[in-house]
C-alpha cells in the first residue's frame, strides 16, 4: 500500500458564538450546531470557508509579497450566495449601516497551536433601524466592505460546497442582547 504524504496546507474556519439575551427563547438560529448552556446562554458553531481574496492574502503575507493582517469582523443581513470569487460581505457594493456592521477585532486575536481565533461583541446599540438579523459573518483586513478585504465568510444562501452553508441569527425578539462572535481559523496539513 502506497502512503500519500502531505503536499501542502489548508485553512478551515468555524464560527464560535455566545449570545446572552434577555429572551433567549425568542432567538432564532440556524447553524451547524446550536445549544443552550445551564446559564441560559446560546452557543452556535458554524463552519465557513476562505474566499479567493483571503487565500491570496495569506500567500502574499507568508511569502512577504504584501497583504494586510486580518483586523476586522463584520456582520450583514444579506443572504446572497457566497462563492470562492465573493469579494463583498454584503454580496455587492452598497451596504449601509442598517444592514452591515464591521468592528475591529477585540480583544486581540489569539493563537493556540495551529488555530487563530478573533472576533468582537455585538449588542443592540450597534444595530440601526431595529434590524437584528445576521445572515453573514466575515473576517476582513479592511474596516469597510470595499471589495478588497474579505478574507473568510460564513452564510449566504445557495452556492456550492464549501460555501453553501446557510446561516441565520435572528435577534429581533431577544430583547437586550450581547453576541460575542468569533471565527477560529485552523491551518492543517493536507
Amino acid at each position: 500500500m502506497k502512503k500519500t504524504l502531505p503536499e501542502g496546507y489548508g485553512r478551515k474556519g468555524v464560527l464560535l458564538a455566545t449570545i446572552e439575551a434577555e429572551r433567549p427563547d425568542l432567538v432564532v438560529a440556524r447553524a451547524d450546531r446550536v445549544w443552550l448552556d445551564s446559564d441560559g446562554r446560546i452557543h452556535l458553531e458554524h463552519h465557513n470557508a476562505y474566499v479567493n481574496t483571503g487565500l491570496n492574502n495569506a500567500l502574499d503575507r507568508e511569502w512577504g509579497l504584501g497583504g494586510a493582517a486580518i483586523g476586522y469582523i463584520g456582520v450583514d443581513n444579506n443572504s446572497t450566495a457566497v462563492t470562492a470569487a465573493t469579494v463583498y460581505l454584503h454580496g455587492a457594493s452598497g451596504a449601509t449601516a442598517a444592514n452591515q456592521i464591521i468592528k475591529a477585532i477585540s480583544p486581540a486575536a489569539t493563537r493556540t497551536n495551529q488555530t487563530t481565533t478573533g472576533g468582537a461583541t455585538f449588542a443592540n446599540a450597534d444595530f440601526t433601524s431595529g434590524v437584528f438579523v445576521i445572515n453573514k459573518i466575515g473576517l476582513l483586513n479592511t474596516s469597510t466592505d470595499a471589495g478588497t478585504g474579505l478574507i473568510d465568510v460564513i452564510g449566504g444562501t445557495g452556492g456550492s460546497s464549501p460555501y453553501n452553508r446557510t446561516f441565520v441569527l435572528d435577534l429581533t425578539g431577544a430583547g437586550t442582547f450581547s453576541a460575542t462572535l468569533q471565527i477560529a481559523v485552523t491551518a492543517t496539513s493536507v
